[in-house]
């Protein structure tokens, strides 16, 4: 009751603050809050859209989270493609210069606390407890 709701409010600010930076959406003063307003919108108009399709349909919130991820991957597949044309290319100069590494740390908890950010971003070992209810025959 507690957890889920919460990482999807997150999950859905972040997508809004995605969402207004691609269309460009700047602060026009500082300190404004107009940007931050703008940034909730779009993640409630996500969350009213994602809630729209799960009503409508289980076989259509299917489809859409298949188009989703197909449309991460091959993003990714992309970034990993370039970078590697990149590196070819001879484009190495952040790699071999001693500030590639500024601004990390080597102590111990800022360790645990990127493993922990890690889990978060790729909540799937948790999304798969929520999916195994509610399939109809798990031992197929």
């Amino acid at each position: 009751m507690i957890i889920k709701p919460c990482i999807l409010s997150i999950i859905s600010l972040v997508c809004g603050i995605y969402l207004a930076a691609a269309m460009g959406i700047r602060e026009c003063e500082e300190g404004s809050t107009d940007l931050a307003w703008i940034q909730k919108l779009f993640a409630g108009i996500v969350l009213l859209l994602l809630l729209a399709i799960n009503c409508l349909s289980v076989k259509l919130a299917t489809r859409v989270q298949i188009v989703f991820t197909a449309t991460k991957l091959l993003a990714m597949i992309v970034i990993v493609i370039i970078g590697m044309v990149k590196m070819i290319q001879g484009n190495t100069e952040h790699l071999s210069t001693s500030t590639a590494f500024e601004g990390t740390s080597s102590r111990f908890f800022s360790y645990s606390i990127a493993i922990y950010q890690g889990h978060w971003a790729y909540d799937s070992w948790n999304q798969l407890n929520f999916i195994t209810e509610e399939l109809k025959n798990p031992s197929r």
